[in-house]
């Protein structure tokens, strides 16, 4: 039987190698940068006259909506160094100037449907790996990790970024400091690629790779920025102490305590490309709360990470691309207990980037004892090689489980294949991965494997994969909330885009999985098709950018071994159960000052039947405030019983500066009864330098409403740099 599965893998990573062919990639646009003594003031105004000297691009070209073709509206973007920072000066002509959309300034907001410039920096210029960054023109900055297909928007480094808007349009001043970034000492080039996005036309203008079936995040074909031998990182050394004072007060147990938690986070450069960092006494209190989620599945839901240690150079970490079931590796077990309660960290370390070819990742922390668990020290080790020209294969390893005192351990090996030149100038990718835990007490079966083929283009998208996870496979520092079990995946994508017109595309999709055990009876199934989405603006997947209206019903199979409760004291029987949905979602662009979503669903569901609606609805009237309100409402109908779920989440944003901001969460389900509300204000005092004020107040709705926790927290570190 294991020769049955492995075979298809095995043909897998023949039948990719052959399609590599380094000389098909066409040679992109490439820029000499202009070295400077005396660096420009980072304020918005391109008055200095070293811009005069600096770098001038070469034109922008139009993406989209009409590829090919000349901007709407001229963008001038000029480059300079200096040893220890890089700059941007960008001036973005526009004829109305009163119309440009500049409406978001929040740190790390991602709004798709803003005006913005959009860069990356493959700062070890091998086509699979680089640094994203954004700033829109109300000045709002975001940063991200792209390390091949996979994209971390929660990561942050130091850099800096001021906007204005003139009677000629909007312009930006950026600074990225080298310590910020790890890249190539012995290196000369980069890899470069910039994009301007014009909200109201909703037109995409970039320099390199002019292609829809690519983003900007595929850096394989990016152009190429020359010039940087030389630069440096100073000493490399960032020295970041904290200090917070917590009081927490807990009705129902009649405690009422005070805390101050100091911590002290280090981080060096070992070499250009490679850093070492150090936490102590670690705290998270500015973290932002997860968003509750409605659960109606028996599985375990997977919430994003979102502290800043772990969120450093993450993706060196990342295995085969895998985004929740199977993960080896992630970070969440970390410094959690199982009902979501911290646990101390009591020291941290790692050392994370590059040398050449190889990436390395090693990382280790000593977790503090809670609920009956000794202390525990867990420790993960992740490497991997580049080959081919955007290929790479690697290796991982886990040690510990935070959620128990027996042993375990993990060991894993991926090759993970792109070429963004199959066919000429179109994009094919594929996986395939190998996994084995060993448990403490426990043998056998401890194995999981998969493989994946993709076509991840604009015209035709496909992508077919299989996984397969062993009963006992236990990821102790992982993610796992399904085993024993053989998955096979499919979907197919069409896409016209008519050439004149109101519409910008016109989607055909067909979507499926099938699950069984590995005795090969089926447990799950699911067949979805999309018969139409219509689209007008620009299209990100999972972005909110666009108008679109889409169409979709849904077969689903589901077998239960064991009697399932779906809700408190609803029991579904164990037999098997077929049932269907048909739903329409509505989306309205973001660039509006009124925006939403709605999504409602109605059909069959296990034994009996269910409607659920979910809406959202954006108010926006200007760059300071933001309303954001979320109902979610299941209603359903089982011979067992008869339940509704609803959850409300209500989100407002205050955004005073760039730099200053304050963001209130009220969450409220009526499974739980809980009302939770989390307020975080937020002064960026200089990037690595804040000030963070947060208020959490429990509350139990069952009987009115009733406070059973209070938290206030008041935080601040300070980042010196050598």
């Amino acid at each position: 039987m294991t020769r049955r599965i492995l075979q298809p893998l095995v043909c897998l990573l023949l039948v990719l190698f052959p399609f590599t062919d380094a000389g098909a990639q066409d040679e992109g646009p490439r820029v000499r940068v202009v070295w400077t003594t005396k660096p420009p003031v980072i304020d918005g105004v391109l008055d200095e006259a070293v811009w005069e000297g600096a770098a001038l691009l070469g034109p922008l070209t139009q993406v989209a909506p009409r590829l090919g073709e000349a901007p709407t509206q001229r963008t001038e973007i000029r480059i300079l160094t200096d040893q220890r920072h890089l700059y941007f000066g960008i001036r973005c002509f526009d004829a109305e100037p009163s119309k440009i959309v500049a409406r978001d300034m929040l740190r790390d907001s991602w709004p798709f449907a803003e005006a913005q410039i959009n860069f990356t920096l493959d700062t070890f210029y091998d086509r699979r790996n680089a640094y994203l960054f954004n700033v829109t023109a109300a000045g709002g900055r975001a940063d991200a990790l792209i390390e091949g297909p996979q994209i971390l928007l929660s990561w942050d480094t130091i850099w800096f970024a001021r906007t204005t808007i003139d009677e000629q349009g909007w312009n930006v001043e950026i600074a990225i400091p080298y310590q910020s970034i790890n890249f190539d000492p012995e290196g000369d080039a980069w890899g470069f690629n910039i994009e301007r996005f014009i909200a109201r036309y909703e037109e995409e203008a970039r320099w390199a790779d002019l292609s829809q079936d690519r983003t900007i995040t595929d850096v394989g074909r990016s152009g190429t920025l020359e010039g940087l031998r030389g630069i440096q990182q100073g000493l490399g050394l960032d020295v970041t102490p904290s200090l917070a004072l917590r009081r927490e007060d807990r009705y129902d147990e009649d405690s009422h305590d005070t805390t101050a938690d100091p911590a002290l986070d280090i981080t060096y450069k070992l070499t250009p490309g490679l850093t070492a960092a150090l936490t102590a006494n670690t705290n998270f209190a500015e973290t932002q709360v997860d968003l509750r989620q409605v659960d109606l599945s028996r599985f375990e839901l997977f919430f994003p990470e979102r502290r800043a240690f772990f969120l450093q150079d993450a993706l060196i970490f990342d295995f085969a691309g895998l985004n929740e079931n199977a993960r080896p590796y992630f970070s969440r077990r970390i410094g959690r207990a199982e009902d979501g309660e911290a646990i101390d960290i009591r020291v941290g370390g790692k050392v994370t980037g590059r040398e050449g070819p190889l990436s390395l990742g090693l990382f280790g922390v000593n977790q503090d004892e809670h609920d009956g668990i000794e202390s525990k020290n867990l420790a993960v080790g992740r490497a991997s090689l580049n080959v081919l020209e955007e290929s790479k294969i690697g290796v991982i390893a886990t040690h510990g489980d935070p959620t128990s005192n027996d042993e375990n351990n993990l060991v894993g090996a991926d090759f993970q294949y792109r070429n963004s030149s199959f066919r000429g100038s179109r994009t094919l990718a594929g996986k395939t991965w190998f996994q084995h835990s060993f448990s403490s007490g426990v043998d056998g079966e401890q194995a999981a494997f998969g493989g994946e083929l993709e076509y991840p283009n604009d015209i035709v998208n496909w992508k077919i994969g299989f996984q397969q996870i062993g009963e006992n496979y236990h990821p102790g520092l992982g993610f796992v909330n399904r085993t024993d079990i053989r998955r096979y995946d499919a979907q197919y994508r069409y896409r016209i885009r008519p050439d004149e017109g109101f519409l910008r595309a016109i989607d055909f999709k067909l979507a499926c999985f099938l699950v069984t055990d590995t005795a090969t009876t089926v447990e799950s199934g699911l067949l979805a098709f999309e018969p139409i989405k219509l689209t007008r603006g620009v299209i990100y997947e999972g972005g909110n950018a666009e108008d679109s209206l889409k169409f979709r019903y849904e077969h689903r199979f589901e077998r239960l071994l064991e009697p399932f409760e779906i809700h408190p004291d609803i029991f579904l029987p164990a037999k098997s159960y077929h049932y269907d949905e048909g739903s329409v979602r509505i989306e309205t662009n973001r660039k509006r000052i009124l925006a939403g979503t709605v999504d409602v669903g109605a059909g069959t569901f296990f034994s009996g039947e269910r409607l659920r609606a979910l809406g959202q609805l954006d108010f926006r009237p200007n760059k300071h405030f933001l309303v954001s309100l979320i109902y979610d409402h299941n209603q359903i109908w089982l011979p067992e019983g008869d339940f509704e779920v609803q959850l409300v989440i209500l989100r407002t944003t205050v955004q005073f500066t760039p730099d200053i901001s304050w963001i209130t969460f009220g969450q409220w389900d009526n499974v739980s009864d809980k009302l939770g509300f989390n307020s975080r204000f937020r002064w960026i005092i200089q990037d690595g330098r804040e000030f963070h004020i947060v208020v959490n107040q429990d509350c139990d709705t069952r009987n009115g409403i009733r406070s059973e926790r209070t938290e206030a927290i008041l935080k601040l570190e300070w980042t010196f740099r050598f």
